[in-house]
């Protein structure tokens, strides 16, 4: 992500547009299904190699920061084997320090078991950041490689960012005032209701399309997380099923 519930659009998605290393700046991405269509934009990092390299069998691994209009994550090219966090259903989650021009800040990331992805928590100030600063780096607690940091620079990033949104009325901009789902929003949807009312619960967010058939459609709701909910509407437009992810 995308595995926050897919995979972060799932291990079956490509990306394509990817910078190569060394060009130094930012660039929009798309994601595509397994047919080649079109499913998500993004703005992804330049590859970033560790400030001190890592032994084997980790002196390979590299990482991009993603970013949609409703989250935002780190790729690895290898499952990050980190220490001490707090373990969860399916699911570790971190506190980790983080330095963007040269401000310290401490943060909470999110793996899911197995994945390559670690993604941030609902921060509008890291949102921003992203747009404005000029470097971020990371520091995570790497099973047997001690305290291993990444740094990126921020060189386009904000046009990116700003151009991963644009051209839908289906999307906002990243910087947000508020999480797009709550536990409390997800709790006070009840089936019957129409998918304008969900809709207006949820702060005015339409949601993504993720699936439509003759039986109805299924939108999702994303935090910059990856938590959120997913709901399915009958051809009536009515709720029919919700599910919620990691919300707490």
């Amino acid at each position: 992500m995308h595995r926050f519930i897919y995979t972060f659009l799932a291990a079956m998605l490509t990306l394509t547009g990817l910078p190569v290393e060394g060009q130094g700046r930012w660039s929009t991405i798309n994601f595509v299904d397994e047919f080649g269509d079109v499913t998500d934009t993004g703005a992804v990092s330049p590859k970033a190699k560790p400030i001190r390299p890592m032994s084997f069998p980790y002196h390979d691994v590299t990482a991009r920061i993603f970013v949609d209009c409703q989250r935002t994550w780190i790729r690895f090219t290898e499952v990050p084997n980190l220490i001490g966090g707090d373990t969860k259903d399916g699911f570790t989650t971190y506190k980790v320090p983080i330095r963007i021009d040269g401000n310290r800040k401490e943060l909470s990331v999110s793996q899911t078991w197995g994945d390559k992805d670690l993604g941030f928590r609902f921060n509008t100030s890291l949102a921003t950041s992203l747009s404005s600063g000029s470097t971020i780096a990371v520091s995570l607690p790497w099973y047997g490689q001690g305290n291993v940091a990444f740094r990126w620079n921020l060189n386009g990033s904000a046009k990116a960012i700003e151009s991963s949104c644009d051209g839908s009325d289906d999307r906002k901009p990243i910087v947000t005032k508020h999480a797009v789902v709550t536990i409390e929003q997800y709790q006070s949807i009840r089936k019957g209701m129409s998918h304008g009312e969900v809709k207006d619960l949820l702060g005015g967010y339409t949601g993504v399309l993720i699936k439509e058939d003759d039986t109805g459609k299924t939108y999702k709701w994303r935090n910059l997380d990856g938590s959120g909910m997913n709901a399915t509407f009958d051809e009536y437009d009515m709720l029919v099923e919700k599910v919620q992810i990691r919300l707490e």
